[in-house]
């Protein structure tokens, strides 16, 4: 499959163990791609399964199933959460932080308020951001930032009128992608808006560097 775009470790979980339909592009992806079904397994060797009690049919055990009940299979917001706390809990996307784990993993999907943060000084790039308000909980996303020079990071800044209140910092992938779970101990009372800068490394209490994205925040009713 020259070219193709292969779903990341979450992705390929999800559909290996059954949640995710065949209508969904990484259910079909992994059917026809063997370096996916690869990874896969490989995965299922170094992983427990989610359900220990429950042992986890193999890819083509999966597969033979689901031909006879392709048009039958609707996944229930049950099974979306089951799934989602099984990926998160067991592949944390880590950042410099923690991350969510059981009952606000469950939240912040359920609650979870998106934004894109606009370019400022960034000459490119895709950048949003999740927040969950009663988990205090925000998950940060990537595409494309531009590159870093040695030394630097990017910081991000909770911002209440003129304070900045630094959040997290994140060097981006070697394809510009980043994944990075923050916390508000506050949940983010009196906080109207998000920046990231360019900060020296580890990075500075205050910002000294070029504001690269931004966003306001969702009203706190919405």
């Amino acid at each position: 499959m020259k070219g193709a775009v292969h779903p990341d470790e979450a992705d390929l979980l999800a559909s290996g163990r059954g949640r995710r339909g065949p209508r969904d592009d990484s259910w079909r992806h992994l059917e026809g791609c063997a370096e996916c079904q690869a990874r896969l397994a490989d995965l299922e060797r170094r992983l427990p399964p989610v359900a220990p009690e429950a042992p986890i049919p193999s890819w083509r055990t999966l597969k033979a199933s689901m031909r006879f009940r392709r048009r039958r299979i609707i996944l229930s917001w049950a099974s979306v959460a089951a799934a989602s706390l099984g990926v998160m809990v067991l592949l944390p996307k880590l950042g410099p932080t923690a991350a969510p784990f059981g009952y606000d993993v469950v939240l912040m999907w359920i609650e979870g308020r998106p934004m894109t943060l606009h370019p400022v000084a960034a000459s490119g790039g895709t950048v949003r951001l999740a927040i969950d308000r009663s988990t205090g909980w925000a998950h940060l996303t990537g595409a494309d930032l531009p590159r870093l020079a040695p030394g630097q990071v990017y910081e991000v800044w909770w911002i209440r009128g003129s304070r900045h209140l630094p959040a997290g910092t994140f060097v981006p992938s070697g394809t510009g992608s980043v994944s990075l779970w923050m916390r508000s101990p506050d949940h983010f009372a009196a906080v109207d808006a998000v920046g990231i800068t360019r900060e020296p490394a580890p990075g500075t209490s205050r910002p000294s560097g070029p504001r690269e994205y931004a966003a306001h925040f969702l009203a706190r009713s919405d």
